[in-house]
């Protein structure tokens, strides 16, 4: 747990599984606090994502106002007809500003943070597919080959490739039963040869 190699703060959702698993939690307890954790991350960064999307929208709108003032102000002031023309152009800077601020930093910051939030959450819940195959106590190439890089399996999959590692470790069990059975029946009849051999 202490290694350096998990030092950083993208290896803390792992060592929190396996400091589930160490614990002894059963698996079912672990993909569902694992899962918990996952949803709860993703409501926090979802809510950040929320501000950049709610200031590209708010952006123009407070652009238009600006100009809207802009206007007021000149339309106010008509006495300089030489000055009215650059007046008028200075107001609707403010609506340039807004769109720009929108368009060129709010939604692209918006967009980027959802970029790396899906990432983020895929390779989160690839860590809960290892973590729960680790816990049922699957094999290292199991776990390396069983968690697919999108989706993540459901208890139902991870039990059937439980189910098949059993079966397979069964197979091997009854090969050898009867490999050593079919020993033990070739020694009776060697036994049986021997004792009706002619004196």
């Amino acid at each position: 747990m202490r290694s350096p190699e998990l030092s950083g703060d993208e290896y803390l959702f792992l060592k929190a599984g396996l400091i589930l698993i160490i614990e002894g939690r059963p698996q079912e307890e672990i993909q569902y606090v694992m899962e918990s954790d996952i949803r709860a991350y993703t409501a926090q960064k979802q809510a950040e994502i929320a501000v950049f999307e709610g200031a590209a929208g708010y952006s123009p709108t407070m652009g238009v106002i600006g100009t809207v003032m802009g206007l007021i102000h000149v339309l106010s002031n008509m006495s300089d007809a030489e000055q009215l023309a650059s007046a008028i152009a200075i107001a609707f800077v403010a609506t340039l500003y807004g769109v720009s601020f929108a368009n060129l930093i709010y939604m692209p910051m918006a967009s980027k943070l959802k970029t790396i939030l899906k990432r983020q959450k895929i390779q989160r819940e690839m860590t809960v597919d290892g973590v729960c195959m680790i816990a049922e106590g699957l094999s290292t190439r199991t776990t390396k080959t069983g968690s697919p890089s999108t989706t993540k399996p459901s208890p139902a999959t991870i039990k059937n490739i439980r189910k098949a590692s059993k079966n397979k470790a069964n197979k091997g069990d009854r090969r050898w039963e009867d490999g050593n059975r079919t020993k033990q029946k070739a020694k009776r009849i060697q036994n049986v040869g021997f004792l009706h051999m002619p004196i």
